[in-house]
C-alpha cells in the first residue's frame, strides 16, 4: 500500500519545521513534532530518549552554539521512513563547522517523529586519485 502525497508532504514539513527551530534556536512546539518517547541518535553517536531529554540538548547546545544553516537538498520516502539530505553550517564555542549529512526520521500513526537517526560526511570533497 503506497503512501499519499499529503502525507510524504507533511513529513518533510515536520522535518524542515525540525531543522528550524535549531536555526531559529526555539524548539517550542517540539511535542508537535517528536512522539513523547522519540529515540534520538547523533551521527556522533550521542543518543537522547523522550521529547523532555531533546529539549534539554536544545538548551545546552543554544548556550554553546548557533546554527547558521541547515539546507535540504533532498527528499526520499520508503514505507515509514522519510529521508533528508542535507548541508549544516554551525558555530560551536567560536569554531566553524560545515558538513553534509542524512536524516531518517520514521513517524508514527500520529504524524509525529519516533525515531530519528543522523549520519554526517565531510562536506570538503578530495580525490586521492586526480580527476
Amino acid at each position: 500500500m503506497s503512501t499519499s502525497s499529503a502525507v510524504l508532504s507533511a513529513r518533510e514539513r515536520t522535518i524542515r519545521s525540525y531543522f528550524s527551530m535549531w536555526i531559529e534556536r526555539d524548539c517550542s512546539g517540539i511535542e508537535n513534532l517528536f512522539s513523547d518517547n522519540v529515540v534520538y541518535i547523533e551521527s556522533d553517536g550521542k543518543e537522547y530518549h523522550g521529547a523532555e531529554q531533546l529539549v534539554r540538548w536544545f538548551g545546552d547546545w543554544f548556550d554553546h552554539g548557533k546554527v547558521e544553516r541547515w539546507d535540504v537538498s533532498a527528499f526520499s520516502h520508503f514505507q515509514d521512513k522519510c529521508f533528508a539530505e542535507w548541508n549544516f553550517v554551525c558555530v560551536y564555542d567560536g569554531s566553524r563547522s560545515e558538513f553534509d549529512g542524512v536524516t531518517v526520521a520514521e513517524f508514527d500513526a500520529d504524524g509525529r517523529i519516533s525515531t530519528l537517526r543522523e549520519f554526517a560526511a565531510a562536506h570538503e570533497r578530495t580525490l586521492p586519485y586526480g580527476d
